[in-house]
Protein backbone atom coordinates (compact mmCIF):
# COMPACT_ATOMS: atom_id res chain seq x y z
CA UNK A 1 0.00 0.00 0.00
CA UNK A 2 1.47 3.11 -0.79
CA UNK A 3 1.75 5.99 1.87
CA UNK A 4 -0.81 8.76 2.33
CA UNK A 5 0.85 12.53 3.07
CA UNK A 6 -1.03 14.26 5.90
CA UNK A 7 -3.41 17.48 5.72
CA UNK A 8 -1.13 20.58 6.93
CA UNK A 9 -3.14 23.74 7.87
CA UNK A 10 -1.84 27.12 6.25
CA UNK A 11 -1.85 30.10 8.17
CA UNK A 12 -3.75 32.37 5.39
CA UNK A 13 -1.51 35.45 6.04
CA UNK A 14 1.38 33.52 4.79
CA UNK A 15 -0.25 33.75 1.48
CA UNK A 16 -2.07 36.99 1.44
CA UNK A 17 -0.54 39.64 3.34
CA UNK A 18 -3.48 42.06 2.30
CA UNK A 19 -6.55 42.01 1.59
CA UNK A 20 -7.74 44.66 -1.13
CA UNK A 21 -3.60 44.06 -2.32
CA UNK A 22 -3.55 40.38 -2.21
CA UNK A 23 -6.42 38.49 -1.60
CA UNK A 24 -9.52 40.15 -3.60
CA UNK A 25 -7.32 40.10 -6.74
CA UNK A 26 -6.86 36.29 -6.49
CA UNK A 27 -10.69 35.73 -5.59
CA UNK A 28 -11.61 37.48 -8.44
CA UNK A 29 -9.91 35.50 -10.66
CA UNK A 30 -12.38 33.46 -13.00
CA UNK A 31 -10.98 30.35 -12.12
CA UNK A 32 -11.34 31.04 -8.43
CA UNK A 33 -14.34 32.44 -8.52
CA UNK A 34 -15.64 29.04 -10.64
CA UNK A 35 -14.53 27.30 -6.97
CA UNK A 36 -16.63 29.16 -4.49
CA UNK A 37 -19.28 28.90 -7.21
CA UNK A 38 -19.11 25.42 -6.89
CA UNK A 39 -19.38 25.54 -3.71
CA UNK A 40 -22.86 27.96 -3.65
CA UNK A 41 -23.95 25.84 -6.52
CA UNK A 42 -23.79 29.19 -8.56
CA UNK A 43 -21.99 30.31 -11.80
CA UNK A 44 -19.81 33.39 -10.80
CA UNK A 45 -18.60 35.79 -13.56
CA UNK A 46 -16.53 38.53 -12.29
CA UNK A 47 -17.80 42.24 -13.43
CA UNK A 48 -15.74 44.45 -11.36
CA UNK A 49 -13.57 44.99 -7.99
CA UNK A 50 -13.11 47.87 -6.08
CA UNK A 51 -15.90 49.15 -7.05
CA UNK A 52 -17.22 52.79 -5.81
CA UNK A 53 -20.50 52.75 -3.91
CA UNK A 54 -20.07 56.63 -2.61
CA UNK A 55 -16.92 57.17 -1.01
CA UNK A 56 -16.73 53.51 -0.35
CA UNK A 57 -15.43 51.11 -2.73
CA UNK A 58 -16.94 46.74 -2.47
CA UNK A 59 -14.38 43.97 -3.07
CA UNK A 60 -16.21 42.05 -5.69
CA UNK A 61 -18.68 42.11 -8.00
CA UNK A 62 -19.98 39.25 -10.12
CA UNK A 63 -23.19 37.83 -11.89
CA UNK A 64 -24.99 34.82 -11.24
CA UNK A 65 -25.00 33.24 -14.29
CA UNK A 66 -27.94 30.87 -13.14
CA UNK A 67 -30.35 34.38 -13.10
CA UNK A 68 -28.08 37.25 -14.31
CA UNK A 69 -28.44 38.59 -10.89
CA UNK A 70 -26.00 40.97 -9.28
CA UNK A 71 -23.67 38.99 -6.20
CA UNK A 72 -21.33 41.25 -4.04
CA UNK A 73 -18.67 39.60 -2.53
CA UNK A 74 -16.84 40.98 0.55
CA UNK A 75 -14.27 39.43 2.14
CA UNK A 76 -11.22 39.81 5.50
CA UNK A 77 -8.57 37.98 6.30
CA UNK A 78 -9.42 38.29 9.59
CA UNK A 79 -12.13 36.92 11.77
CA UNK A 80 -15.41 38.39 11.22
CA UNK A 81 -16.49 42.16 12.79
CA UNK A 82 -19.00 44.67 12.76
CA UNK A 83 -17.32 47.36 10.44
CA UNK A 84 -17.42 44.47 7.74
CA UNK A 85 -20.90 43.52 8.90
CA UNK A 86 -22.12 47.38 8.18
CA UNK A 87 -20.12 47.74 4.95
CA UNK A 88 -22.22 44.47 3.45
CA UNK A 89 -25.06 46.57 4.03
CA UNK A 90 -23.91 49.65 2.86
CA UNK A 91 -22.70 48.40 -0.49
CA UNK A 92 -25.49 45.86 -0.99
CA UNK A 93 -27.95 48.88 -0.94
CA UNK A 94 -25.68 50.82 -3.45
CA UNK A 95 -25.51 47.92 -5.86
CA UNK A 96 -28.70 46.51 -5.98
CA UNK A 97 -26.93 43.21 -4.87
CA UNK A 98 -29.26 40.44 -4.76
CA UNK A 99 -26.92 37.95 -3.46
CA UNK A 100 -24.57 38.55 -0.48
CA UNK A 101 -21.33 36.43 0.30
CA UNK A 102 -19.42 37.21 3.19
CA UNK A 103 -15.93 35.50 3.27
CA UNK A 104 -13.71 35.22 6.08
CA UNK A 105 -11.16 32.83 7.79
CA UNK A 106 -13.51 32.85 10.82
CA UNK A 107 -16.89 33.57 11.40
CA UNK A 108 -17.86 34.68 14.86
CA UNK A 109 -21.33 32.81 16.50
CA UNK A 110 -22.46 36.57 16.51
CA UNK A 111 -22.15 36.69 13.27
CA UNK A 112 -22.87 33.52 11.86
CA UNK A 113 -26.45 34.24 13.94
CA UNK A 114 -26.82 37.54 12.23
CA UNK A 115 -26.13 35.80 8.03
CA UNK A 116 -29.23 32.97 9.04
CA UNK A 117 -31.25 35.94 10.70
CA UNK A 118 -31.58 38.14 7.30
CA UNK A 119 -32.12 34.53 5.63
CA UNK A 120 -34.89 34.40 7.79
CA UNK A 121 -36.55 37.94 7.68
CA UNK A 122 -35.73 39.29 4.07
CA UNK A 123 -37.76 38.22 0.70
CA UNK A 124 -36.85 35.14 -0.86
CA UNK A 125 -35.15 36.87 -3.61
CA UNK A 126 -32.53 37.85 -1.62
CA UNK A 127 -29.84 34.73 -0.64
CA UNK A 128 -26.94 35.95 2.52
CA UNK A 129 -23.83 33.49 2.73
CA UNK A 130 -21.23 33.20 5.12
CA UNK A 131 -18.13 31.55 3.93
CA UNK A 132 -14.71 30.51 5.50
CA UNK A 133 -12.13 30.24 3.73
CA UNK A 134 -9.01 27.41 4.72
CA UNK A 135 -5.77 27.01 3.27
CA UNK A 136 -4.34 23.43 3.09
CA UNK A 137 -1.18 21.06 1.54
CA UNK A 138 -0.27 18.01 1.28
CA UNK A 139 3.90 17.83 1.75
CA UNK A 140 5.37 20.12 -0.17
CA UNK A 141 2.37 20.76 -2.10
CA UNK A 142 1.31 24.53 -3.19
CA UNK A 143 -1.63 25.42 -0.67
CA UNK A 144 -5.47 24.75 -1.74
CA UNK A 145 -8.13 26.90 -1.08
CA UNK A 146 -11.09 25.11 0.27
CA UNK A 147 -14.59 27.17 1.16
CA UNK A 148 -16.86 26.03 3.67
CA UNK A 149 -20.36 27.60 3.42
CA UNK A 150 -21.18 28.14 7.40
CA UNK A 151 -24.13 30.28 6.84
CA UNK A 152 -26.84 30.31 4.28
CA UNK A 153 -30.33 30.29 3.31
CA UNK A 154 -32.58 27.82 4.05
CA UNK A 155 -33.93 26.17 0.98
CA UNK A 156 -36.34 23.65 2.61
CA UNK A 157 -38.11 26.68 4.13
CA UNK A 158 -38.07 29.23 0.97
CA UNK A 159 -39.12 26.29 -0.80
CA UNK A 160 -42.03 25.23 1.66
CA UNK A 161 -43.12 29.07 1.30
CA UNK A 162 -43.10 29.07 -2.54
CA UNK A 163 -45.86 26.29 -2.53
CA UNK A 164 -48.02 27.94 -0.50
CA UNK A 165 -50.66 29.68 -2.72
CA UNK A 166 -51.30 32.75 -0.46
CA UNK A 167 -46.82 33.77 -1.15
CA UNK A 168 -45.55 34.88 -4.06
CA UNK A 169 -42.38 34.45 -5.67
CA UNK A 170 -40.44 36.94 -3.57
CA UNK A 171 -42.17 36.06 -0.33
CA UNK A 172 -44.91 38.62 -0.57
CA UNK A 173 -48.58 37.95 0.54
CA UNK A 174 -50.81 37.37 -2.96
CA UNK A 175 -53.90 36.32 -3.07
CA UNK A 176 -54.98 32.39 -2.73
CA UNK A 177 -55.63 31.55 -6.41
CA UNK A 178 -55.58 28.20 -8.37
CA UNK A 179 -53.61 30.10 -11.41
CA UNK A 180 -50.46 30.44 -8.70
CA UNK A 181 -50.90 26.64 -7.98
CA UNK A 182 -50.64 25.92 -11.77
CA UNK A 183 -47.88 28.29 -12.68
CA UNK A 184 -45.88 26.32 -10.01
CA UNK A 185 -46.65 22.69 -11.05
CA UNK A 186 -45.98 23.90 -14.63
CA UNK A 187 -42.76 25.25 -13.75
CA UNK A 188 -41.79 22.03 -11.62
CA UNK A 189 -42.17 19.90 -14.73
CA UNK A 190 -40.53 22.18 -17.04
CA UNK A 191 -37.32 21.77 -14.93
CA UNK A 192 -37.94 18.47 -14.56
CA UNK A 193 -38.00 18.25 -18.30
CA UNK A 194 -34.83 19.97 -18.70
CA UNK A 195 -33.20 18.01 -16.62
CA UNK A 196 -33.73 14.86 -18.37
CA UNK A 197 -33.23 16.55 -22.01
CA UNK A 198 -29.75 17.71 -20.65
CA UNK A 199 -30.83 21.19 -22.26
CA UNK A 200 -27.37 23.65 -22.87
CA UNK A 201 -29.09 26.35 -20.29
CA UNK A 202 -30.48 26.39 -17.09
CA UNK A 203 -33.62 27.54 -14.98
CA UNK A 204 -34.77 29.42 -12.30
CA UNK A 205 -35.94 27.96 -9.14
CA UNK A 206 -40.16 27.48 -10.14
CA UNK A 207 -42.51 29.87 -8.16
CA UNK A 208 -45.96 30.84 -9.05
CA UNK A 209 -44.95 33.37 -11.69
CA UNK A 210 -45.58 33.40 -15.31
CA UNK A 211 -42.08 33.94 -16.32
CA UNK A 212 -39.09 31.70 -15.91
CA UNK A 213 -35.69 32.73 -16.55
CA UNK A 214 -32.59 30.62 -18.39
CA UNK A 215 -28.83 31.12 -18.06
CA UNK A 216 -27.09 30.34 -21.02
CA UNK A 217 -23.64 31.39 -19.54
CA UNK A 218 -22.90 34.89 -20.31
CA UNK A 219 -23.84 38.13 -18.71
CA UNK A 220 -26.27 40.15 -19.72
CA UNK A 221 -28.33 38.20 -22.01
CA UNK A 222 -30.72 35.46 -21.31
CA UNK A 223 -33.62 33.20 -22.38
CA UNK A 224 -37.13 33.40 -20.47
CA UNK A 225 -40.24 31.25 -20.75
CA UNK A 226 -43.52 32.96 -20.53
CA UNK A 227 -46.80 31.86 -20.05
CA UNK A 228 -49.90 33.97 -20.06
CA UNK A 229 -53.42 33.41 -19.21
CA UNK A 230 -57.03 33.39 -21.21
CA UNK A 231 -57.86 37.20 -20.98
CA UNK A 232 -61.68 38.22 -22.88
CA UNK A 233 -60.94 38.30 -26.70
CA UNK A 234 -57.37 36.43 -26.03
CA UNK A 235 -56.03 32.97 -25.41
CA UNK A 236 -53.53 31.75 -23.12
CA UNK A 237 -50.14 32.50 -24.48
CA UNK A 238 -46.66 30.97 -24.88
CA UNK A 239 -43.68 32.45 -25.80
CA UNK A 240 -39.63 31.35 -26.24
CA UNK A 241 -37.59 34.77 -25.58
CA UNK A 242 -33.78 35.95 -25.84
CA UNK A 243 -33.38 38.62 -23.51
CA UNK A 244 -30.72 41.39 -23.64
CA UNK A 245 -30.32 43.39 -20.43
CA UNK A 246 -27.53 45.96 -20.60
CA UNK A 247 -26.91 49.39 -21.30
CA UNK A 248 -26.79 48.93 -25.15
CA UNK A 249 -29.24 46.51 -24.73
CA UNK A 250 -31.76 48.71 -27.58
CA UNK A 251 -28.74 48.58 -30.15
CA UNK A 252 -27.34 45.16 -29.95
CA UNK A 253 -31.45 43.61 -30.49
CA UNK A 254 -31.54 46.33 -33.93
CA UNK A 255 -27.96 44.68 -34.98
CA UNK A 256 -29.97 41.56 -34.54
CA UNK A 257 -33.04 42.66 -36.71
CA UNK A 258 -30.32 41.79 -39.69
CA UNK A 259 -30.70 37.94 -39.07
CA UNK A 260 -34.89 37.96 -38.86
CA UNK A 261 -35.51 35.35 -41.95
CA UNK A 262 -32.58 33.25 -40.95
CA UNK A 263 -34.26 33.30 -37.02
CA UNK A 264 -37.78 33.04 -38.94
CA UNK A 265 -36.55 29.82 -41.21
CA UNK A 266 -34.46 28.18 -38.34
CA UNK A 267 -36.98 28.21 -35.60
CA UNK A 268 -40.13 27.91 -37.72
CA UNK A 269 -42.39 31.04 -36.73
CA UNK A 270 -42.51 34.57 -37.34
CA UNK A 271 -40.00 36.51 -34.66
CA UNK A 272 -40.88 39.43 -32.76
CA UNK A 273 -39.03 42.11 -31.64
CA UNK A 274 -38.53 44.76 -28.90
CA UNK A 275 -36.00 47.29 -27.95
CA UNK A 276 -35.97 48.75 -24.72
CA UNK A 277 -39.30 47.21 -23.68
CA UNK A 278 -39.48 48.24 -20.08
CA UNK A 279 -37.95 49.99 -17.20
CA UNK A 280 -35.05 47.82 -16.85
CA UNK A 281 -33.62 48.49 -20.31
CA UNK A 282 -34.62 44.82 -21.91
CA UNK A 283 -34.68 44.10 -25.42
CA UNK A 284 -35.89 40.69 -26.69
CA UNK A 285 -36.73 38.63 -29.40
CA UNK A 286 -39.33 35.94 -29.13
CA UNK A 287 -41.46 33.41 -31.18
CA UNK A 288 -45.51 32.75 -29.83
CA UNK A 289 -48.24 30.37 -29.77
CA UNK A 290 -51.46 29.81 -28.21
CA UNK A 291 -51.87 26.95 -25.89
CA UNK A 292 -54.18 25.62 -22.36
CA UNK A 293 -50.16 25.22 -20.18
CA UNK A 294 -52.61 24.59 -17.49
CA UNK A 295 -54.00 20.95 -18.65
CA UNK A 296 -51.32 18.21 -17.43
CA UNK A 297 -52.07 16.65 -21.01
CA UNK A 298 -50.59 19.51 -22.86
CA UNK A 299 -47.77 20.20 -20.37
CA UNK A 300 -45.17 17.72 -22.19
CA UNK A 301 -45.79 19.29 -25.61
CA UNK A 302 -45.14 22.63 -24.42
CA UNK A 303 -42.21 21.76 -22.96
CA UNK A 304 -40.83 20.20 -25.73
CA UNK A 305 -41.93 23.16 -27.54
CA UNK A 306 -40.32 25.58 -25.79
CA UNK A 307 -36.84 23.43 -25.39
CA UNK A 308 -36.80 23.61 -29.60
CA UNK A 309 -37.45 27.12 -29.56
CA UNK A 310 -35.06 27.75 -27.25
CA UNK A 311 -32.66 25.94 -29.03
CA UNK A 312 -32.95 27.72 -32.30
CA UNK A 313 -32.82 31.10 -30.80
CA UNK A 314 -29.38 30.40 -29.58
CA UNK A 315 -28.29 28.24 -32.85
CA UNK A 316 -28.68 31.71 -34.70
CA UNK A 317 -27.92 34.38 -32.08
CA UNK A 318 -25.06 32.92 -30.07
CA UNK A 319 -22.41 33.33 -32.40
CA UNK A 320 -23.69 37.15 -33.22
CA UNK A 321 -23.65 37.85 -29.63
CA UNK A 322 -19.46 38.91 -29.76
CA UNK A 323 -20.18 40.84 -33.10
CA UNK A 324 -22.85 43.08 -31.76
Amino acid sequence: MNPLGMLESVNIRDVWQGEASHFTPWLAEPDNLERLGEALAMRLEPVSTETPVGPFYADIVCSNLNDASTVLIENQLERTDHRHLGQIFTYAAGLDAVTIIWISPLFTEEHRAAIDWLNRITLDKFSFFGVEIELWRIGNSPPAPKFNIVAKPNDWTRAMRRKRPDVGADGTQVASTDLRLNQIAFWEGFQDYLAKAKSPYTCQTPGPRHWMWHSIGRAGVALCSIITSATKGSGSEIRAELVIHDDFSGARMEALRKYEEELRVTTGDEVFFESNADSANRSKLYVRREGDWAKPENQQEIYQWLDTKHKALLKVVQPMLQKI
